[in-house]
């Protein structure tokens, strides 16, 4: 409101100045590209504020999926984080006017759980607990797609055989279980 009062003081300010006719022609052609400025201002507001709504949606979404990744070990963090994203998903597609129950809704809770718990497998192995991720995709196939739990799996899979590799190698070099400690 404020844009167009003062576009208006500026129009009236200006046809104080000209004759009746002026006035006329002068308010017809201001005020058709005052609507048309006023327009535009409020599309540009519009595209603004949903490309703000957008970009908080996507952080939020990655700020409880790098908090679920950071607690592994914690179960009731990683469990919180991963329904409050599912909760923000319903949020926002509540916003849209999309039912929950809908296909859409559904795929798009589906990706979320595939790109969180795809995130905490990564975290796994980035962490050096290609095991633990292990357990964890295979705890959480039913909540994954066919095709983004296949893609997970066979990412961490030279991982677990290596961590394995490792575990048998210290137990066969240091089968008494005690790590010798280097010479300084």
């Amino acid at each position: 409101k404020g844009a167009s009062s003062a576009v208006n003081d500026a129009r009236q300010n200006i046809m104080s100045g000209l004759s009746i006719e002026q006035q006329k022609m002068f308010d017809r052609e201001s005020s058709d590209y005052q609507n048309s400025a006023l327009t535009a201002m409020g599309a540009h507001v519009g595209q603004q504020r949903e490309s703000y709504q957008t970009q908080t949606y996507k952080a939020t979404l990655s700020n409880l999926t790098d908090q679920g990744a950071a607690n592994l070990d914690n179960p009731s963090v990683f469990g919180a984080s991963l329904i409050r994203g599912r909760q923000t998903v319903m949020q926002q597609l509540a916003l849209r006017g999309v039912p929950t129950n809908s296909p859409i809704a559904q795929a798009q809770l589906q990706d979320y759980n595939d790109q969180y718990l795809t995130t905490a497998v990564k975290a796994s192995v980035d962490g050096g607990k290609a095991i633990q991720g292990m357990s964890l995709l295979q705890a959480n196939q039913r909540n994954m797609s066919a095709p983004a739990y296949q893609q997970a799996f066979e990412q961490i899979q030279p991982h677990v055989w290596r961590e394995q590799g490792d575990m048998l190698g210290r137990s066969v070099s240091n089968p008494g279980g005690v790590q010798s400690v280097p010479s300084q």
